[in-house]
């Protein structure tokens, strides 16, 4: 999600300053930093740094409100967009929903006009903002249909994520005998650079580059990772997941080779027999170690800071050197970070 992007807290329904001091409060802590009020509020009052805390005060009236539209609303429309520096679209009564959304975002495109939208759900401001991918520059959401745990899965999936990875070499390849692989087919088209973190362990994942490489053998397959053994743990922002757990319309984390990533949806997870290897490396500094298990083919990519971006496994020697990720926290429980001693081996 773009950083432009605004979520405004609706608290117009409170004239307790009290209460109101104490919501801004938390919303801030899940940075929350825009809300409309009844009241008129100084936001030197809300006894917060503004250095630090910015905080926008908006009105109700400050949003043009639309609550219908059709196909015939265009020029109407596009006269809104001339007069009014945001509208504000409460399409819950509507027969339609996505099309006129739809149609508004493109109506409004090379205009200053912002198109905010008011939502009753985290759902529906996760749909609100991929609309057309540029979404609305805004969601309106009351109070009251705020889950803050939730909110803050919705906009980690929203928000293109930033990992460091490392480069790890690589002290041993060996083969395992055949093992159940998966291949993760996604519902969106990879770059060329992107794959998913995949590991034997919690405690240290590697790049595991898609299909997206022409070859004179087998078309690119760009929406296709081949992941690794059925054990093994795909690592998310929010959690990890047994790669024998993943099915259609779960949702996976991809990242490039520079470390940006971004959560998209899995169409399929193909697990078939395969023969295996395990590949070990280890820190520039000797001090940790984590293996992976994958199918041994030509098509399986680990990406490296080479020419071409990546190693293939059939080619993969020891002293090569990979891209790996290692999170903060070593422990799960159920794919949960938590903070206890584990050890895996």
């Amino acid at each position: 999600m773009s950083k432009s992007k605004q979520i405004i807290l609706d608290l117009s329904d409170n004239t307790d300053l009290s209460i109101i001091k104490a919501k801004i409060k938390e919303a801030l802590a899940h940075s929350i930093h825009d809300f409309i009020l009844s009241l008129e509020v100084d936001s030197s009052n809300i006894f917060l740094d503004p250095k630090t805390s910015p905080i926008t005060f908006l009105k109700i009236t400050d949003f043009k409100s639309v609550h219908q539209i059709s196909a015939n609303s265009e020029p109407e429309l596009r006269s809104l967009f001339e007069s009014s520096a945001r509208i504000c679209l409460d399409l819950s009564k509507n027969e339609w929903e996505i099309i006129p959304l739809e149609n508004i975002i493109a109506w409004a495109t090379n205009t200053t006009c912002k198109i905010y939208s008011r939502v009753h759900s985290l759902e529906k401001l996760n749909l609100h903002f991929q609309i057309l991918e540029k979404g609305v520059d805004g969601v309106i959401i009351d109070e009251k249909a705020l889950d803050y745990a939730e909110l803050d899965k919705v906009l980690l999936k929203l928000t293109t994520t930033l990992l460091s990875l490392t480069e790890v070499k690589v002290v041993e390849i060996k083969s395992v005998g055949s093992g159940d692989r998966c291949c993760l087919d996604t519902a969106v088209l990879l770059d060329d650079t992107e794959g998913m973190l995949i590991g034997n362990f919690a405690s240290g994942f590697f790049l595991i580059r898609a299909e997206n490489v022409l070859t004179d053998q087998i078309s690119p397959r760009p929406f296709r990772v081949n992941a690794g053994a059925v054990h093994c743990y795909l690592y998310t922002p929010v959690k990890t997941f047994y790669l024998s757990e993943l099915k259609s319309g779960s949702e996976v984390f991809v990242i490039n080779n520079k470390g940006r990533g971004r959560c998209v949806p899995l169409g399929r997870n193909k697990i078939e027999q395969r023969p295996m290897v395990q590949v070990t490396a280890v820190t520039a500094a000797d001090k940790e170690s984590i293996s992976i298990i994958v199918q041994l083919a030509e098509t399986i990519r680990f990406g490296a800071r080479t020419e071409r971006g990546f190693i293939t496994v059939d080619q993969l020697k020891t002293g090569d050197k990979v891209l790996a990720y290692f999170p903060s926290g070593k422990a799960r429980h159920f794919g949960t970070e938590v903070n206890e001693f584990i050890q895996e081996k």
